[in-house]
């Protein structure tokens, strides 16, 4: 399994990790290759560092870790998304974190979706990430539930 992240912040790079320690193929993507780059040899444990288009090409999932305001920008330059799962872990948060960027009668990856029609075609899981007392469990139990869902599209 591929996954791309389309950012290197701290989320971007904490979600790289856990993907990786579970044995999943990861990429970093962002705007400037040599950021993603740095945060991939942070890392290590095979993350790899592209752009968001390199990314995303051949990711079988890919997670949005980028400021809310950028997130439509991104996924424009990550080319053509048709038939990936998408999974946007943004906060729709104003850039000074002063208030919500949207009301209350849309989520963010409605928004997003919506700005970028062309990702319509995609399938978008909005923080699908559940608190349990076994991080562990609670991570291979996402895993298996977005998995389970890739495998009932292909059918």
């Amino acid at each position: 399994m591929n996954i791309a992240i389309l950012g290197a912040g701290a989320m971007a790079k904490g979600l790289a990790i856990q993907f990786s320690r579970s044995g999943y193929n990861v990429v970093l993507g962002a705007r400037d290759r040599n950021k993603a780059a740095d945060a991939a040899a942070d890392i290590g444990r095979g993350v790899q560092a592209a752009s968001f288009r390199g990314a995303a090409s051949a990711a079988d999932i890919i997670i949005l870790a980028t400021p809310y305001a950028a997130a439509s920008d991104v996924l424009g330059l990550a080319g053509d998304l048709n038939g990936k799962i998408i999974i946007d872990i943004t906060n729709p948060m104003t850039p000074d974190f002063s208030g919500l960027a949207i009301g209350h009668t849309s989520s963010a990856a409605e928004e997003i979706q919506e700005s970028r029609a062309r990702c319509a075609g995609g399938e978008s899981v909005q923080h699908d990430f559940r608190a349990s007392a076994d991080p562990a469990q609670a991570r291979r139990e996402t895993a298996d539930r977005v998995l389970r869902g890739r495998q009932r599209r292909s059918e």
